[in-house]
């Protein structure tokens, strides 16, 4: 005659439950501690950074990170000098359009530069028309941007010329620092609040 096996008593059974849970949620969290990244992975992807050591003279230079699009450039001593005699009365914007300067700094060439080893305009490259679209740089005898879908100029600096075109201001210029070897770093909206001594929790994400 078969006889039935004899069952666990029940609390053993529930000790043995519970000690597979607490296994199976160790094994996870060590799968999920691989999987992520480290403390200084994860401050090394935030960190905008670019390395202005990299730029040659005269050839402009799309930066991407995230959903950030800037466009840079060293200055050959042509476009400076085409740059400087730039009058101001030229322009349709003649505000600097820069995040660490006062909102009426004017849109003078040291306004509209960063120096490192010379004159480099670093802008934020979004078209007012059409989205994705940026700024293309034209070698001509006036040495422009321009925007793929409208008829608007910027000179050299990326200031809105009095021309035709619907867009009205000049590129911006993105709140950042340049480190002592060289590195751009753009800043966030938390790091401008710190820099400026206001609280940072205002200028987080709800995200």
């Amino acid at each position: 005659m078969n006889e039935t096996p004899a069952a666990f008593p029940k609390p053993l059974r529930n000790l043995t439950i519970a000690f597979g849970l607490v296994i199976g949620i160790a094994a996870l969290f060590g799968i999920g501690q691989t999987l992520a990244p480290s403390a200084d992975q994860r401050a090394e992807d935030a960190a905008a950074r670019f390395d202005l050591n990299t730029l040659a003279a005269g050839e402009p230079v799309v930066f991407v990170h995230g959903e950030t699009v800037v466009r840079l450039l060293r200055l050959s001593p042509e476009q400076e000098a085409i740059a400087q005699e730039t009058d101001l009365l030229d322009l349709r914007d003649t505000l600097a359009r820069h995040a660490m300067l006062p909102h009426d700094a004017s849109a003078s060439f040291d306004n509209r530069t960063v120096n490192f080893d010379g004159p480099i305009v670093v802008m934020n490259a979004r078209c007012d028309r059409g989205a994705g679209f940026i700024p293309h740089y034209t070698v001509n005898s006036f040495e422009t941007w321009f925007c793929p879908r409208g008829t608007e100029r910027y000179d050299v600096l990326g200031r809105r010329l009095d021309t035709g075109g619907l867009g009205q201001e000049s590129f911006e210029i993105p709140p950042h620092t340049v480190t002592d070897d060289g590195y751009l770093i753009l800043l966030t909206d938390a790091e401008m609040a710190r820099l400026r001594g206001l609280d940072p929790s205002l200028y987080r994400s709800p995200n």
